[in-house]
């Protein structure tokens, strides 16, 4: 897919967002304080997927440690 395909991607996915599962909601609440979950749910729908994506991969590939799981959730925080 070309530059342009992959953005139009992006742009699409962030229109078309849903909000996160119940589950998704659960796993991303076990993790962060409430501080963090406030910065959390200022995200776009999209960005909350993309962050909640990003911890998933890392757990796929074995990666277990809960700083590095919160820094997945939040690196977008700015």
């Amino acid at each position: 897919m070309g530059r342009v395909g992959y953005r139009f991607k992006q742009f699409w996915q962030g229109v078309t967002a849903p909000p996160l599962t119940a589950v998704a909601q659960a796993d991303i609440a076990a993790r962060l304080t409430p501080a963090e979950q406030a910065l959390f749910q200022r995200y776009s729908r999209s960005d909350q997927w993309h962050t909640y994506r990003v911890m998933k991969t890392l757990q796929a590939s074995g990666q277990y440690q809960p700083p590095l799981l919160k820094a997945a959730l939040l690196h977008d925080v700015g």
